[in-house]
């Protein structure tokens, strides 16, 4: 059984440029995002008033199953860090953003 988001009725999506994602499990977090409308391409404006040409609403991870999609990308991303150094992770830092926390104990 696939986990994630359903696919909404939206535009043709373009394929994630490379130079933005290098890697297949950052494209599959991306298009992942992307499914969700965690993250939305368009004319945003900041509080700072700066114009942006994405928007990335954490707080759209909303639900269990997309929780728990989000907690393997993070696993995964750890797992290929730890390997490529050679060292253990023993803390994970995140934005404190709509009381999403990210947190390894």
């Amino acid at each position: 059984m696939q986990i994630g988001c359903p696919k909404v009725n939206a535009p043709e999506q373009q394929p994630v440029p490379s130079a933005l994602a290098p890697d297949p499990l950052a494209q599959s977090f991306v298009r992942f995002a992307m499914d969700c409308q965690v993250l939305r391409f368009g004319e945003f404006q900041t509080k700072a008033g700066r114009l942006s040409p994405y928007f990335f609403n954490a707080g759209l991870f909303d639900d269990g199953n997309k929780l728990m999609q989000l907690a393997q990308f993070y696993a995964q991303r750890i797992l290929q860090e730890e390997k490529a150094s050679g060292e253990r992770a023993d803390m994970l830092f995140g934005p404190a953003y709509k009381k999403f926390y990210c947190r390894r104990g």
